[in-house]
């Protein structure tokens, strides 16, 4: 069981807490196994939640870029457009 639970721990972002009750286990004595056992559980999981936080800053960037280019895009189209109508 613990090890099911330390294996999710290090690679997801859910806490330990959810972890841990969701695997039917005492939180204090998942905490403690971890720290004991697998140090670096902590860094995996630490590593794992930076990484969704910065996923989800380049989304939302690249969203906003992909906006930014279909507006100047239009605006090129309409100036073209408008330019070839006078001519």
């Amino acid at each position: 069981m613990y090890a099911k639970a330390r294996e999710e721990y290090e690679t997801s972002t859910e806490s330990l807490l959810s972890i841990a009750k969701k695997h039917g286990l005492n939180y204090n004595n998942l905490r403690h196994f971890l720290q004991q056992h697998h140090p670096e559980s902590a860094l995996l999981h630490a590593y794992m939640k930076r990484t969704a936080e910065l996923q989800k800053t380049l989304a939302t960037q690249m969203a906003t870029l992909q906006q930014t280019g279909d507006q100047l895009l239009r605006q090129l189209r309409e100036d073209l457009d408008a330019q070839l109508s006078r001519l």
